[in-house]
């Protein structure tokens, strides 16, 4: 997941707040934007201080269904 601390209000970008992660963001504000997500080889990732950080199961569900209604315009 690509996440930005810049602060865009769009239909394509969706907040990570505090508690959605499986470790503790140490940054006031977190987002994903769908635009930005898309197929890469892990070597491509730059570590940086949120690497190995994930969304909680139920949270990656959640933006999996708002993806699908913004990319593809059905509920998931």
């Amino acid at each position: 997941m690509l996440t930005s601390e810049e602060s865009y209000q769009d239909e394509f970008t969706f907040e990570i707040p505090k508690g959605m992660t499986t470790k503790k963001l140490d940054v006031p504000y977190c987002q994903a934007r769908v635009h930005l997500i898309g197929f890469f080889r892990n070597d491509d990732v730059i570590p940086n201080r949120n690497y190995n950080n994930y969304l909680k199961e139920n949270e990656f569900q959640n933006l999996i269904q708002q993806i699908v209604e913004i990319a593809f315009g059905y509920e998931y």
